[in-house]
């Protein structure tokens, strides 16, 4: 029944009740839970967690998990503009706008600060290329 996954190149040697435990540690807040998830030990469950094969593929399913909800918040980011526009325009409560203004201000904010950064971040990365290629900026 401990049969190894052949079908996955990307983390050779984990079996399925190893995936099992993956998917049960993503959806647990605790490693006991995971375990009751899966049906295993914690004793066993804390074992696979100290192998490298079964890390390295708990690390990439949780950044693509992660990627998965920066892109569902991405695909949301147009309808919270405009409820922040609408929040705006709204004629009522004062301190609504209040906190639209402030919400609008911060992210532009941050917004700008974070593409300063990337561009800094960007040059950086080229002079360093440049240096490892024996070559003047």
């Amino acid at each position: 029944m401990n049969k190894t996954v052949q079908n996955r190149t990307d983390c050779a040697g984990l079996t399925t009740r190893q995936f099992t435990a993956i998917t049960a540690l993503l959806a647990n807040t605790t490693v006991e839970g995971a375990a009751r998830s899966a049906r295993v030990s914690r004793t066993q469950l804390y074992a696979w967690l100290a192998e490298p094969g079964f890390k390295a593929e708990l690390v990439r399913r949780r950044a693509e998990v992660f990627t998965s909800a920066l892109d569902r918040l991405k695909t949301l980011s147009g309808q919270a503009v405009d409820a922040l526009t609408d929040l705006l325009n709204a004629k009522g409560d004062p301190r609504t706008r209040l906190g639209a203004v402030r919400v609008a201000l911060d992210s532009a904010f941050t917004a700008q600060e974070n593409q300063e950064f990337e561009e800094r971040l960007s040059a950086l990365e080229r002079l360093a290329t440049n240096k490892q290629a024996g070559q003047t900026p």
